[in-house]
């Protein structure tokens, strides 16, 4: 899991910047701040983010990191008032392949004192040869073609060059939104990114995400002497996975969904070697004992039961197009008055169940995500973005909410007033306090927090 440990320190945001960078950027001093974001790009990388520095003279990385046999350095930053977007290579003449401060491959200045967006693109053409590109605001600057050498022993370090695994060319100022793709984006991409000077989210760039996003500000975590910035664009940031064995949330007791109208969603991906019936969203104990269950049998067929105090509306055993191993959308609707369950698989319905009219219970449920009653039928594979409402969503909000395979972690959803519960279960809404995981329900502002096991 993405999800870290915070250190016992408050982060107060200046009131006065939201919405600006300043609230969600991180400022790196120059001297001794950086991070290994663990991650190695061999082949064509593109990199995009938003920096502000006042300094014009010192050689500062956004993103950089080398290797030997051959020495070669991949770097994006800016030195002496120009950009870079290049590589060193040690052994050839120049020495810095591509665009470079010293003008050899092509050269274009940054402003000092703003905020400025740009996209630095190595394309690799050969094993010998690469076309290097600069962005700044959404505009080509430099474009050329020059010599090229791999790099995939070191990992990247952000705001520092990664120079055999010493940080060297530090960065002075802030950097924003970094996002590294393996391929080179088009115009139309990049337009997107810069968006008219807005900062927009990189994730939901049209055509392929990039490989790793790193929002900073909000998202890191850690202390005075270690930071962590987990890659949003990895779907272990923004998920937790289940062993099958005891692995569960636990939400605490409530009456809440016992009667009524009802839709439950949640995003799964279920192990292949799961040996048994497994629950990935229930808050029920049997027929006696009222609530919802939300599971999938080993042959891959899905049932959802609005069960009460003596009855169940079930979906039935369902053969619905469940595949394993790949992340897919449960949802399920249930209308008190005529007695009818939708079942929804990425967005699309399913199967529509009917029962005899429901008698009204009381009885405290435990509301689990995971297992059944944390107890049994416990979920192997990952689990994420749980919602309840206690209305019956329209078929079309359950197909917003699928949102064409993009999960809403964030944002207005359908008929938000009626949200009972979200558990994001991300970067921004659990937590770890020495001993339990901390998951925050997102469906009301300072809701609480509730603990679970896991």
């Amino acid at each position: 899991m993405a999800t870290e440990w915070i250190s016992p320190t408050w982060r107060m945001p200046e009131v006065s910047n939201q919405s600006k960078f300043e609230n969600y950027s991180l400022d790196f001093d120059g001297s001794n701040e950086y991070v290994n974001t663990n991650l190695t790009q061999s082949g064509t990388i593109a990199v995009s983010c938003w920096f502000y520095t006042d300094d014009a003279s010192t050689q500062m990385a956004f993103f950089g990191a080398g290797t030997t046999n051959p020495y070669q350095i991949r770097n994006f930053g800016l030195q002496n008032g120009e950009y870079v977007v290049g590589c060193y290579t040690k052994d050839l003449t120049p020495n810095m392949r591509g665009i470079r401060y010293d003008t050899t491959g092509g050269s274009a200045s940054y402003t000092t004192g703003q905020w400025t967006h740009f996209v630095g693109i190595i394309e690799q053409v050969t094993s010998t040869n690469a076309n290097y590109y600069l962005y700044e605001n959404g505009d080509l600057k430099v474009q050329v073609n020059d010599g090229y050498r791999e790099q995939t022993t070191y990992s990247f370090f952000l705001g520092a060059m990664n120079n055999f695994g010493t940080a060297t060319q530090k960065f002075n100022g802030k950097i924003d939104q970094l996002a590294v793709f393996d391929y080179v984006p088009s115009q139309d991409q990049i337009s997107y990114l810069y968006n008219s000077g807005t900062p927009i989210n990189p994730m939901a760039i049209s055509g392929q995400p990039p490989v790793a996003y790193y929002p900073l500000g909000g998202s890191s975590t850690g202390s005075a002497s270690t930071l962590t910035i987990p890659n949003e664009s990895v779907a272990d940031a923004t998920v937790f996975d289940f062993d099958g064995s005891s692995d569960f949330i636990d939400l605490g007791t409530t009456t809440d969904y016992n009667n009524g109208d009802l839709t439950g969603a949640i995003w799964v991906k279920a192990s292949s070697s799961r040996s048994t019936t497994v629950y990935a969203f229930s808050n029920s104990g049997s027929p006696s004992i009222p609530g919802f269950d939300f599971k999938v049998k080993t042959n891959n067929e899905v049932q959802v039961s609005r069960v009460t105090d003596t009855q169940n509306t079930a979906s039935g055993w369902l053969n619905i197009g469940f595949a394993e191993d790949v992340w897919q959308y449960l949802a399920f609707t249930y209308n008190d008055s005529t007695n009818s369950l939708k079942l929804f698989l990425n967005g699309v319905l399913k199967d529509t169940s009917t029962d005899t009219p429901h008698t009204p219970k009381t009885s405290t449920v435990k509301l689990t995500i995971g297992s059944y009653t944390g107890t049994s039928n416990f979920w192997e594979g990952e689990l994420s973005n749980a919602q309840i409402w206690n209305t019956t969503l329209l078929d079309t909000e359950i197909e917003t909410l699928f949102n064409s395979g993009v999960p809403l972690f964030s944002g207005t959803q359908p008929q938000a007033a009626n949200l009972r519960a979200w558990y994001p279960m991300n970067i921004d809404n659990a937590t770890w306090n020495g001993s339990d995981w901390i998951i925050e329900d997102s469906s009301t502002p300072y809701s609480g927090t509730i603990n679970f096991q896991i």
